[in-house]
């Protein structure tokens, strides 16, 4: 198998941006956040030591669909520097939170 963007060498982040791609920007945005959330809070992920690393100059065309959301566009870059498990780790972690977000907010109905 071919694989074209880096993260289709991982089916579930693969199918994860999948469904981002297609979705409305607000639930890109609260996608971003959980996932944000959890790189901090589960990964203990240095926050200012990546931001840092993305501030630094170079070259980017932004011709990906998810370059013109900002949000999902550092989250993305993020994702890159994890390994293969962390980003499966990841991706089940945010879509439990979301189901469980999603429950909570059908109870409160």
């Amino acid at each position: 198998m071919v694989h074209k963007r880096w993260y289709d060498k991982n089916p579930k982040l693969s199918e994860l941006i999948a469904y981002l791609e297609e979705q409305e920007r607000n639930v890109q945005d609260a996608f971003s956040q959980h996932l944000l959330q959890i790189l901090i809070y589960e990964f203990n992920f240095n926050l200012d030591e990546q931001i840092s690393k993305l501030s630094e100059p170079w070259e980017h065309p932004y011709n990906r669909w998810y370059d013109e959301n900002i949000e999902l566009f550092t989250i993305v870059q993020f994702i890159k520097t994890l390994s293969y498990d962390e980003q499966s780790y990841l991706v089940d972690s945010v879509v439990s939170h979301v189901l469980i977000d999603n429950l909570k907010e059908k109870n409160n109905d």
